[in-house]
C-alpha cells in the first residue's frame, strides 16, 4: 500500500514528534491497511504526556502558579515617623513590621501597638500578622495572629499579649513586670499569601474518612 510523497513527510515528521524511531514508522508503514498517522498516535504516552492530558481534560486542577517576578503592594503612611517595611534578608517569607510608637504593657495585659501604616492587598491575597521567633523566645510577649483582608484600608495594628503570671522575670526587657515596647522596634511580621475562597454546601452526611470526628489529642502526645 503507497502513499503521496507529501504524506509520508507528513508521517514520518508526525511519528518523529511523537518519539517514535525512525526504524519504527520505515516499518510500520508496510502493516497492510494501517493508516501511519494511527500507527504514530497509537504509541503510549509517556508520564509528562499523561500528565499533560490529564490537566487539559480537568482531570488535574493545578494549584496557582508561582509568582516570577515581585508583587506591587501599594502602602500608605498614615503618620511620618511610620516605617515602609522591607525584607531583612534574600528569600525571607516574612517583612518585619515596626512599633510607630512607644506603648507600655503591664503583666496581664493585652495592647495594641500601632504601626501608621495602610496597605492595598490585592485581591485573591491576605496579608497575615505573624510573631517573631525572637521575641516569643527571649520575652513573655505574645502577638496574636492576624489577618488584614484585601479589602480594608485602615491602620494595621499588632495585638500584643504580655502573659507574665508573677516569678522572676528574666527576658531581654530586663525583670520589670511592665514591658515598654520602644518606638522603632520589630514587634512583628508580615506575609502576603494566596487566599482561596470556597462556596459552602450544606449536606445530611460527609464522605466517611480514616480519622472520622477523632480530635483534641486522640492521636496521644
Amino acid at each position: 500500500m503507497g502513499y503521496h510523497t507529501h504524506f509520508w513527510d507528513d508521517y514520518k515528521e508526525l511519528a518523529t514528534s511523537h518519539g517514535i524511531k525512525k526504524r519504527t514508522w520505515e516499518s510500520s508503514v508496510h502493516d497492510a491497511g494501517e493508516d501511519p498517522v494511527e500507527a504514530a498516535m497509537r504509541k503510549p504516552l509517556t508520564p509528562k504526556e499523561n500528565f499533560q492530558r490529564s490537566v487539559e481534560s480537568g482531570k488535574i486542577k493545578l494549584a496557582p502558579p508561582v509568582l516570577k517576578k515581585l508583587m506591587n503592594v501599594k502602602i500608605k503612611k498614615l503618620h511620618p515617623d511610620a516605617t515602609i517595611p522591607v525584607y531583612a534578608k534574600p528569600g525571607d517569607s516574612g517583612f518585619d513590621l515596626i512599633a510607630l510608637e512607644d506603648v507600655v504593657i503591664a503583666a496581664g495585659d493585652t495592647k495594641k501597638v500601632p504601626t501608621g501604616l495602610a496597605f492595598e492587598i490585592p485581591d485573591g491575597f491576605e496579608m497575615q500578622i505573624r510573631p517573631r521567633s525572637g521575641l516569643t523566645l527571649n520575652s513573655k510577649l505574645r502577638v496574636q495572629l492576624g489577618t488584614i483582608d484585601a479589602g480594608y484600608r485602615g491602620e494595621v495594628g499588632i495585638i500584643v499579649d504580655h502573659i507574665f503570671n508573677g516569678g522572676d522575670l528574666e527576658s531581654i526587657f530586663g525583670t520589670n513586670t511592665d514591658i515598654l515596647i520602644e518606638k522603632g522596634m520589630k514587634i512583628a511580621q508580615g506575609v502576603i499569601a494566596p487566599v482561596v475562597r470556597v462556596s459552602f454546601e450544606e449536606a445530611e452526611e460527609l464522605s466517611d474518612s480514616e480519622r472520622g470526628d477523632g480530635g483534641f489529642g486522640h492521636t496521644g502526645v
